[in-house]
């Protein structure tokens, strides 16, 4: 492993396991819908806001549900949430937003921060989503989910949403730990301190985990020397630590992550079958924020961050094993001012600079010379937003930024929203924005033959119109409806000429359109929650539909208490069927997961999982990269986990 070595972090483990015992549990109390909708939004406009308040369609997916449906990576969590749906290559989780997800895109129109810190790295933009993030989520107290580009406040990658996760800062003194066992092999453990005292809080988290994965059989490779069998290559190791101290108006966070992955797919024409594809990424992060009230109306928050992140990739072809790495070492400062210049116009105004000293992409086969590229580049960025109360119905909210990158040319990104509460328990919001996405530095030199020029890309953008109406319904329950027209223009796509040379290019436009909605219902003691999306997606470069788009997604969850200590989760998907890039179309699919969790003593639970109850098959479309038109997904999983406090 890169970063992490898994016996410190076992010994750390083993230790909270010893002591949790002798600290008193910290209650989960679940949430009433007043404390639900109460819970401050800060990534739709940089500051707190109530859900009704925030110029976006946003959802809020807290602890307790996390732990209640036994969510162990972040697509898992964003799946929850309405117009989201995944797909997995068996390396990497790739998240998709209302109809768009490009194969093998590393999630890079999605911009994921953890307490406000940047988490998509500069060679491929990526946004880790699945055990590739190395995070535990057991850590959080709840995931900021904002729909819709935010580039007027972010910049680049804010397109289709920003995912803000929250960790908890500990109220009281506590440890909590866990050990998980399931299907093929999956073991995971995790642990964590609480810290408290007056102004003062420490949070420190640590997880290892490892699995041997499935056996798989690819009719693709039916004809081969393995007759299409995959098997002992799915595994999966990972080690990860994480720390955050709070110090009066100082906030300071670490964390350290190490993944490593066997690819069993024979993708980019890899020996399929044999042991030796496999890729390892690694991060280190560290950010600090200051924060501190002027005067009556004024607050400061000025913040510091500091990353490196390591890929390493080995690829075998012909008993040959090429490799391919990445290095990223990136430090960034910014500096934002709120200002509340009457009761009814609040102005938010700040910057950012960020220098990436280094930013490469290299490839090595044996006894050949190295084929590398560093790219370092700076960029500022420069935004303003003011919040106008016309009258007691209606705010307006404008926004925009510009951006500088030593690479590109300057973009500036508006936004504009008018939020309208004809009555107090009706909320609709009128939404305009506009985003944009820089090429990586992974798409501008990626080829599969070196004497190719490097493509000159520009920058992709999009525009976002939208309609949002949110009802309280009594005490008890909220929906929200949305309808969404996305237009992306100078998409970034990857693309082969006649000699199958691969590289990626600004390619057309693409077109997105919908009705979603979302609700969440109070049933006595138990919680019922519910989305649905009809959606088409469609290249309007030849009047056809995109790939890796299911027109009609709709998911319900259900959880509470069935009797004392013990309480129970379900929840259903249904998708239809989406495009592959060879136009095929994989079949459409439901599922059902079920959760059970009882408290067996005051500092002891047992929790059971049981993924894809059913045992559905169904695939995900694959990308270039395979000679398998999609890629086949777990079938029936058990987990059974037990959690101290």
């Amino acid at each position: 492993m890169s970063f992490v070595r898994v016996r410190p972090a076992q010994i750390a483990f083993a230790f909270l396991i010893l002591t949790a015992g002798r600290v008193g549990a910290q209650a989960d109390p679940r949430l009433s819908l007043d404390s639900l909708l109460s819970i401050p939004v800060h990534a739709a406009a940089r500051y707190a806001q109530a859900l009704s308040d925030a110029p976006a369609a946003v959802t809020v997916i807290t602890r307790q549900e996390i732990a209640a449906f036994g969510y162990r990576t972040l697509d898992q969590v964003l799946a929850r949430a309405a117009g989201f749906y995944t797909s997995y290559d068996r390396n990497y989780s790739y998240v998709g937003v209302r109809g768009f997800s490009r194969p093998t895109d590393y999630n890079s129109r999605v911009l994921l921060l953890l307490n406000g810190q940047v988490m998509n790295e500069n060679v491929y933009g990526a946004a880790a989503m699945g055990t590739e993030l190395g995070f535990d989520l057991s850590l959080l107290d709840r995931v900021e989910i904002v729909r819709g580009p935010v580039s007027s406040l972010y910049g680049t990658s804010a397109m289709f949403a920003v995912i803000n996760l929250i960790t908890i800062d500990p109220s009281r003194t506590s440890v909590a730990a866990s050990v998980e066992a399931g299907s093929f092999g999956a073991f995971l453990g995790s642990g964590r301190i609480e810290l408290a005292s007056a102004g003062r809080s420490l949070l420190v988290g640590v997880q290892v985990g490892r699995e041997d994965g499935q056996d798989l059989y690819y009719p693709a490779y039916a004809d081969g020397s393995t007759r299409g069998h995959a098997r002992d290559l799915d595994w999966t190791r990972l080690a990860s630590a994480f720390a955050a101290a709070r110090l009066g108006n100082l906030r300071v966070q670490a964390r350290i992550s190490d993944r490593d992955k066997g690819v069993p797919t024979g993708a980019w024409g890899t020996d399929f079958g044999v042991p030796g594809s496999e890729t390892t990424d690694g991060w280190l992060q560290a950010g600090v924020t200051y924060e501190r009230m002027l005067k009556t109306g004024v607050v400061v928050t000025a913040t510091g961050t500091a990353d490196r992140y390591r890929y390493r990739g080995a690829y075998p072809y012909d008993g040959v094993v090429v490799s391919d790495a990445s290095d990223m070492n990136r430090a960034a400062a910014g500096l934002q001012v709120l200002w509340d210049m009457t009761a009814s116009n609040r102005v938010v105004a700040g910057g950012s600079f960020t220098r990436t000293m280094r930013a490469d992409y290299r490839t090595r086969t044996p006894g050949e010379p190295e084929n590398a590229a560093d790219l370092p580049y700076s960029a500022a960025g420069v935004y303003v937003q003011d919040e106008l109360h016309l009258a007691r119905w209606i705010t307006l909210i404008l926004g925009v930024r510009a951006d500088d990158e030593s690479r590109s040319k300057v973009h500036v990104t508006p936004r504009v929203s008018a939020i309208l509460r004809p009555r107090p328990s009706t909320t609709v919001k009128l939404l305009y924005g506009t985003a944009f996405r820089a090429p990586s530095v992974y798409e501008r030199v990626f080829t599969n033959d070196p004497d190719v020029p490097y493509n000159d890309l520009g920058p992709e953008q999009i525009r976002t119109y939208e309609l949002v109406a949110e009802q309280r319904i009594g005490d008890t329950g909220i929906v929200r409806i949305s309808l969404f027209d996305d237009e992306v223009s100078a998409l970034i796509d990857p693309v082969t000429d006649e000699d199958d040379n691969y590289q990626f290019a600004n390619v057309g436009s693409v077109r997105t359109r919908g009705v979603e909605g979302e609700f969440t219902m109070g049933l006595r003691s138990w919680l019922l929650n519910g989305s649905g999306i009809l959606q088409s997606a469609t290249d309007l470069s030849n009047d056809s539909d995109l790939s890796n788009a299911p027109s009609v997604i709709f998911r319900v969850g259900l959880n509470g208490p069935v009797r004392p200590r013990v309480e129970a989760a379900l929840q259903g998907r249904v998708e239809t069927g989406r495009l592959t890039v060879t136009g095929l179309r994989t079949s459409a699919v439901g599922l059902i997961d079920v959760g059970v969790t009882y408290d067996i003593a005051s500092r002891f639970s047992v929790a059971g999982f049981l993924d894809n109850a059913l045992d559905q098959e169904y695939a995900h479309p694959g990308g270039l990269e395979h000679r398998q038109d999609a890629i086949v997904q777990n079938g029936r999983r058990w987990r059974v986990q037990l959690r101290v406090r």
